[in-house]
């Protein structure tokens, strides 16, 4: 398995990727719309299939949003997701390391060329501790981050969590080189490098701001 995609919550959308472009000097892309799911998103190329995903309630939809939870708006960084070649069998071998997994799901939308990008995931509003990740296949071979600029290269991922278990689980991920672990409140940290600086993403209150040299 791999690291696919973070998951990153604003109030309003275009907003939120006008923010990252006066703070960060780049800007997320607008996705496309999930729908039935209440969202749309936005995406920032993050490295070679892998990306940040801005989402928020789409308002031409009244259903309720999906993957947001119980989160606040405008909560930051709240999700992670691992990318899979086989679901089922990584879901099971997940499982048994002790993860806390929804059930396989499909979903779907509609990009900005109107064609259909596909997926089956884990359940993400099914409650994790400790920010553990859900697990994800793409349906095709086209993958989001294959259309995105290359303007930003994620460098360190620190995971904040109580009792230092995600620490085991990340020796199921193949490439765990970024992969930094601390105890603490809950939470997810991201260093991110752009062509000019290197900026800190997280959760919560400040959540964009410079990294300290």
């Amino acid at each position: 398995m791999y690291i696919d995609h973070f998951v990153w919550v604003a109030d309003d959308l275009f907003r939120e990727t006008t923010r990252f472009e006066t703070i960060m000097g780049v800007k997320p892309i607008f996705g496309g719309i999930h729908e039935g799911r209440g969202t749309h998103n936005a995406l920032l190329y993050l490295g070679h299939r892998c990306y940040l995903e801005v989402i928020a309630k789409d308002p031409d939809q009244s259903v309720r949003p999906w993957i947001m939870g119980e989160f606040p708006d405008d909560a930051g960084l709240i999700h992670w997701a691992w990318a899979s070649e086989d679901l089922e069998r990584d879901r099971e071998k997940c499982l048994g390391a002790g993860w806390s997994l929804g059930k396989i799901e499909e979903g779907q939308r509609t990009r900005t060329d109107s064609s259909i990008l596909s997926w089956k995931l884990t359940d993400p509003d099914v409650k994790a501790y400790d920010f553990q990740p859900f697990l994800i296949q793409w349906s095709s071979g086209f993958h989001p981050a294959d259309s995105l600029a290359p303007e930003c290269q994620l460098q360190q991922i620190t995971v904040f969590n109580s009792e230092g278990r995600l620490n085991q689980f990340g020796q199921l991920l193949h490439d765990r080189n970024y992969l930094k672990y601390q105890l603490g409140e809950p939470g997810l940290s991201l260093k991110v490098r752009t062509s000019s600086r290197v900026f800190i993403l997280k959760s919560g209150t400040n959540r964009i701001s410079p990294a300290i040299p």
